[in-house]
């Protein structure tokens, strides 16, 4: 209960001690509404803002071309689709309640925070950054036996976290911090509040005494902020890259040995994209349409034709041999994996294709190159360079096997449509009745095996990975122009 002085003898006492109460509350009276911080992770999440759309400057798109067109193909990562995984906006409101000081705090305190994926422009290796901003609102109330006193703080903080991609794993650093403290003092209450002329005078000294002591009770603010923030923020992070870097040692281990050591990748980022690649020669000459690459929410996997056909040439495929009726069988297995077969009505055609049992020719794979790809305006084009050996009669010589692949958006998947272009001999000098009548069957035989596939446009992504503002990815485009293949996701 509050002093009251009811009595003159009760008013000479509170005078008399009125120096000491000063004394007292110019050493107790802090501000203590700034020194406790809120929560790291609250509990109510909500959906990031999304970005806001800015368009790409030239210099940057001619950055990107550079790059691409220097491997021959890339993967490239939109800072949208990052920030679709990785920002949040967060909001937590609590009592306080402490002892600081010999003070007895009371009060509530708001935190709203978000965190936010950042890439950062760095030409010889993909950079980016993790921001945690937010800002801390307080209003407590501080009691002892001498004082109450009402404070009001507000603190603004940015940690930020580096992360590079070295070619085979991530590297990061410690978090760098940046904290702004605004304290106010309200008012200074004390047990000589009710007696004339010296109640005010000593809740002013109190007051006074309190906001001389402001500067350090910010800087304390700001230490126990940073110690509680920065650990938390910093082992999160470190969490998740231990994560990445084992799955990224799991892809090295498991990398084919057929196409030759570990490659280690090349990166380098943008202001809006990071993009990785595999070591390239600097194939391509022309670059693919801006149009075509331009995502803000996604990501796009570009290649070109020359860089396809060399990776290819890798696989131990020359000289392979192959019959028919396996690859029936290895059509079925790869449409069943990635979609469905269409029969020549149109309807799904399931568990597989249908086609002879009996083994009617082997296919020889050439031995310098067995598979190439071209990429037109039209379609995407796969050749394939085999001799042939029928059953019944003799072997006929390398043929040019072309099919042609092109594709139709619908409303739930994407239809690829195959066909066979054309079969011609490497060398035509040598063709006779026999050959051509082969090459017939062939195109036949062939033709029968031809059905669309079709393949889901949307996938659900899995929980582990999925966000508020990330639950699906879908087929935006796919294109085939001017040499290269394109296939943009959102």
């Amino acid at each position: 209960m509050p002093f009251v002085a009811t009595s003159q003898s009760d008013r000479a006492f509170a005078a008399r001690q009125a120096g000491q109460i000063v004394f007292c509350l110019i050493v107790l009276s802090l501000p203590v509404a700034g020194q406790f911080p809120a929560p790291i992770l609250p509990e109510r999440v909500e959906p990031a803002t999304p970005p806001e759309v800015i368009p790409i400057p030239a210099v940057e798109q001619q950055a990107l071309f550079n790059f691409i067109n220097s491997h021959g193909g890339s993967l490239l990562l939109s800072e949208g689709l990052l920030r679709r995984l990785v920002d949040r906006e967060q909001c937590d409101e609590g009592p306080v309640r402490d002892c600081i000081l010999g003070a007895d705090v009371y009060g509530t305190q708001t935190t709203q925070s978000k965190s936010e994926f950042d890439f950062f422009p760095s030409p010889a290796q993909l950079r980016w950054y993790v921001h945690l901003r937010g800002t801390t609102n307080s209003s407590t109330t501080g009691y002892t036996p001498q004082a109450v006193v009402q404070g009001q703080g507000e603190y603004r903080f940015q940690l930020t976290k580096q992360m590079d991609f070295q070619g085979n794993a991530i590297a990061t650093r410690s978090p760098s911090a940046f904290l702004e403290t605004k304290q106010r003092n309200i008012a200074a209450h004390t047990p000589a509040d009710p007696i004339p002329l010296i109640g005010p005078l000593v809740s002013m000294a109190a007051f006074m005494g309190a906001e001389q002591r402001r500067p350090q009770a910010e800087r304390i603010a700001a230490h126990r902020l940073t110690q509680e923030l920065a650990p938390k923020f910093n082992d999160a992070i470190d969490t998740e890259l231990v994560r990445l870097n084992q799955g990224l040692a799991l892809a090295r281990k498991k990398w084919p040995a057929q196409l030759g050591p570990v490659p280690t990748l090349e990166s380098m980022s943008t202001d809006h994209f990071g993009l990785l690649a595999l070591p390239g020669k600097g194939l391509a000459v022309t670059s693919p349409d801006w149009a075509d690459l331009s995502t803000e929410q996604g990501f796009v996997i570009v290649v070109h034709q020359d860089q396809l056909t060399e990776l290819v040439a890798k696989l131990p495929l020359a000289g392979q041999e192959i019959r028919d009726t396996q690859l029936d069988q290895t059509i079925q297995e790869l449409s069943q994996l990635v979609g469905q077969v269409q029969a020549p009505d149109g309807t799904p055609n399931l568990p597989g294709l249908d086609g002879p049992t009996a083994s009617l020719a082997t296919l020889i794979l050439d031995s310098e190159r067995p598979l190439s790809f071209e990429f037109t305006d039209r379609e995407a084009i796969i050749e394939l360079r085999a001799s042939l050996r029928p059953t019944l009669g003799g072997e006929i010589p390398t043929q040019r096997i072309r099919f042609g692949i092109s594709s139709t958006l619908r409303e739930t998947d994407a239809l690829l449509t195959i066909r066979l272009v054309e079969i011609s001999s490497l060398q035509p000098q040598a063709n006779n009745t026999a050959q051509a009548l082969a090459r017939q069957i062939l195109q036949q035989q062939i033709e029968s095996r031809l059905h669309p596939i079709s393949l889901p446009r949307s996938v659900t992504l899995p929980e582990s990975v999925r966000t508020p503002a990330l639950q699906k990815l879908r087929t935006a485009s796919l294109a085939s122009h001017a040499g290269w293949l394109i296939w943009k996701v959102e």
